[in-house]
């Protein structure tokens, strides 16, 4: 039971029109001595929509690719992504958001405090976008596809990463044995 646990959730509910709980998530990375105090998420959070499969991450959980690909994985082609920038790295974080959405095969729908609202495809193209850093209150209407691709990388992971980072280790390798 939730009540009985000394930590909080860091957490993201997502309800019906009706008004009905569909989903709840649980934040795994934590923003150091900002959310010290949240229980980290274990488990992602998938569920089907009459248009799609859809799944929830929260604002800095975009920054850590392996949790994305779990979705990929499921074969999610909508994901919602609730955030709270820091102004200064709205932008930033953003754009990261739109690339575990190339890397993992699916829509992104990023609702940023202090930051830019983003809708972008599975191929890395901003459909809408708006400001919410310098307003009180912003909104963005738009059609987000639920589309989902299988990609390599979900399928293969880091592997091109490491074979660069390997790569990388024999050049320096080579050229120090010359000298």
């Amino acid at each position: 039971d939730r009540g009985t646990l000394t930590k909080r959730f860091n957490e993201a509910r997502l309800h019906s029109p009706q008004g009905t709980l569909v989903a709840i998530y649980d934040k795994h990375h934590m923003v150091p001595q900002f959310e010290d105090a949240d229980q980290p998420g274990t488990t992602i959070t998938v569920f089907d929509q009459p248009s799609g499969v859809w799944g929830i991450q929260i604002c800095k959980d975009m920054d850590f690719p392996g949790l994305s690909r779990q979705y990929g994985a499921k074969g999610v082609g909508l994901l919602l992504v609730p955030a709270w920038d820091f102004t200064l790295d709205g932008w930033l974080h953003g754009r990261m958001a739109v690339l575990r959405g190339v890397e993992s095969g699916f829509t992104i729908v990023r609702a940023a405090k202090q930051g830019v609202l983003t809708v972008s495809d599975d191929r890395g193209r901003i459909l809408a976008e708006q400001d919410a850093a310098t307003v009180p209150f912003a909104s963005l209407v738009a059609t987000a596809p639920v589309r989902h691709d299988n990609t390599l990388y979900v399928r293969w992971g880091d592997w091109f990463a490491w074979l660069n980072a390997a790569g990388l280790v024999a050049l320096l390798f080579s050229r120090a044995r010359k000298v």
